[in-house]
């Protein structure tokens, strides 16, 4: 069974939503099939003992169990994934033994303990991977833990810092293509295509409050400003003229 196949199989086990928080299914590359109990035996590697989770639910919850996870929610974001849990077993769709490990030390009644950061490291992934919906910046690429890259959006040969603030994730391919160039200079290699798609990404993320607008400002910084073009004929000879407004665009 290919990937694409296991994940539609894992979709239509949750009904096309994420397992945890119910976000309705977007583009395959905002999905992840994610161990219910990792680092466990209980069927870890196959179908069994997996769900589809969206990115951010995959960021936030690191390596804990999803369904200790699903515990450290409000009680509306509990009692939704309970209910999910419930309504897939009723249906059908999954059997009595993953329903069991998804609700394994699940309390619907007591909320868990908060989510500890941990290491520093570790809390800067977790807070970066919020704000990129656990995808590659630039490319729109899903990242793991493994290959993920910290890029400087401003490069320290630039005058960028290293605050958080000036620090973004994105995948080792685009790190590499980057370079020291800024975020102008690179965008500006994109086919219009990928431009498009780069532009309308982070609006949404803005959108959906997970891109803070002062991080998006800097990435989108191409945008401020608008070049209006005017065309007129002068004795046969066709003058371009081009005027460059600033403009608002977060």
């Amino acid at each position: 069974m290919s990937k694409t196949e296991k994940k539609d199989a894992l979709f239509a086990e949750s009904g096309g939503v994420c397992m945890v928080c119910g976000r309705p299914r977007e583009e395959a590359s905002d999905w992840a099939m994610a161990q219910i109990i990792p680092d466990k035996a209980k069927g870890g590697v196959s179908l069994s003992g997996r769900a589809m989770l969206c990115m951010p639910c995959v960021g936030a919850k690191h390596t804990l169990p999803i369904p200790r996870y699903a515990g450290t929610l409000p009680f509306r974001g509990r009692f939704g994934y309970w209910l999910r849990v419930w309504r897939r077993y009723l249906y059908g769709k999954i059997t009595k033994e993953k329903r069991d490990l998804l609700l394994q030390d699940f309390s619907l009644l007591v909320q868990g303990k908060p989510l500890s950061k941990g290491k520093q490291k570790n809390g800067l992934y977790v807070t970066m991977a919020k704000e990129t919906n656990g995808a590659c910046v630039y490319c729109g690429k899903p990242l793991s833990r493994t290959g993920v890259t910290y890029d400087h959006i401003i490069p320290k040969s630039l005058g960028g810092n290293r605050k958080p603030s000036n620090i973004i994730l994105c995948c080792s391919d685009c790190n590499s293509r980057k370079s020291n160039l800024s975020v102008d200079e690179f965008i500006n290699t994109f086919p219009e295509s990928q431009r498009s798609r780069y532009v309308n990404r982070l609006h949404g993320l803005v959108k959906e409050k997970h891109l803070p607008k002062e991080k998006a400002a800097l990435l989108l910084s191409f945008e401020n400003e608008h070049r209006r073009t005017i065309r007129f004929r002068f004795f046969k000879r066709i003058i371009t003229v081009t005027f460059a407004q600033q403009r608002v665009t977060i």
